[in-house]
């Protein structure tokens, strides 16, 4: 009988010391967790960032470039030509990614380190309506009632205008695969929506 109740604690301890064990790592895994959670603080990589009227979140147009890496600092950054974004002149744009995902890209005015243009180009980044790049034109015009739709013929793409809040959406179409149709004066907008379902590639803060 003492060799059975000796058995009968061991087992005891053994299930409360499995439940503890049990407890703890559930606690790490919940603190864990809520540390990847994005947040508009510095440093955080900004998945949470609303695009609005001249600003991604906390940075803003008109903010030097040093200041918005504050807020960016998970994030890896590297220099592109800004005539990829439709910003000729020769200038450079700052580029943030994270792995093989571009996240947005900074654009200085010429020769400074100050902020013109935030080309926003993660579909997780979006307006407070929803709207964010890969969103449908169809979804775009049901949010704009009226918003028109231009070929840029410089950069041979398709965008609409918000002039209200100075945001463009950007479809880097080509002659090929282009979204609408135009009459022989291509500075007009587009009679006809042929690709519903086209994707905007980038919006631009300005």
């Amino acid at each position: 009988m003492k060799t059975t109740g000796a058995y009968v604690v061991f087992v005891i301890i053994l299930f409360l010391t499995v439940c503890c064990e049990t407890k703890r790592g559930s606690v790490l895994e919940t603190k864990r967790f809520r540390s990847l959670r994005p947040t508009n603080k510095p440093g955080v990589v900004p998945l949470a960032f609303t695009i609005e009227r001249k600003r991604l979140g906390p940075i803003k147009i008109g903010m030097r470039i040093n200041e918005a890496d504050a807020y960016c600092k998970q994030l890896q950054k590297k220099t592109v030509e800004a005539w990829l974004y439709g910003y000729d002149g020769g200038g450079e744009a700052y580029l943030y990614f994270n792995g093989e995902q571009d996240v947005f890209a900074l654009i200085p005015w010429a020769d400074t380190d100050t902020i013109l243009a935030i080309v926003v180009l993660d579909s997780q980044l979006k307006m407070k309506n929803g709207l964010g790049p890969h969103s449908t034109i169809s979804t775009l015009m049901r949010s704009y009632p009226g918003i028109k739709l231009y070929y840029n013929q410089m950069m041979e793409w398709e965008s609409c205008e918000d002039p209200r809040n100075e945001l463009s959406f950007v479809f880097a179409t080509t002659p090929e695969s282009q979204i609408g149709t135009y009459d022989e004066d291509t500075d007009l907008p587009s009679t006809k929506i042929k690709r519903p379902h086209a994707k905007i590639d980038w919006i631009v803060i300005k």
